[in-house]
């Protein structure tokens, strides 16, 4: 399942790539949203090449129907790797959900806007359970949409000190 999504900053994209190629960044907005065993697996800044790959904890809210908890257990161990290339302000997370039949990826692009600009998001969710995946896309996809929103709010806490 596919969805593109847009999410405004009060900064220019070249504060907002500043942010975005820095790992306090993550590691402060992940512990702020509520993360544990938070864990810094890689990161690397080459030329204008950045990554970053993070292991972390959450609690699985995710409001999946009862025929689908099997799936889910009470805490869902997630490793993100973020790329970025600061120089075209493009990049790509790639999310695991360890032990969970689910990929999810995004593409992102930073687009100045007015006085401000804009994260471009494509996100792309399959669930590889045969029958009921698109069910759990869909739900999933809901609920990617709502965190995605928590995300940009601590985002923007965190990008007053980027100014």
């Amino acid at each position: 399942m596919k969805k593109n999504i847009k999410i405004m900053f009060p900064a220019t994209t070249d504060t907002v790539i500043t942010m975005y190629t820095d790992k306090d960044y993550f590691l402060n907005k992940y512990k702020n949203l509520g993360a544990h065993n938070i864990v810094l697996l890689d990161e690397s800044f080459e030329g204008s090449k950045f990554s970053i790959n993070i292991k972390r904890c959450l609690p699985a809210d995710v409001p999946v129907p009862s025929f689908a908890s099997k799936f889910f257990s009470d805490t869902m161990t997630i490793i993100q790797r973020d790329t970025w290339d600061a120089s075209i302000k493009t990049g790509r997370l790639d999310i695991e959900f360890k032990g969970l039949p689910i990929d999810a990826s995004c593409d992102m692009k930073l687009v100045d806007e007015g006085d401000g600009s804009a994260l471009l998001m494509g996100w792309n969710i399959n669930v590889k359970v045969p029958l009921i995946g698109g069910k759990l896309e869909k739900i999933l996809m809901e609920d990617m949409s709502k965190k995605v929103e928590l995300d940009h709010v601590e985002s923007a806490k965190l990008l007053n000190s980027y100014m």
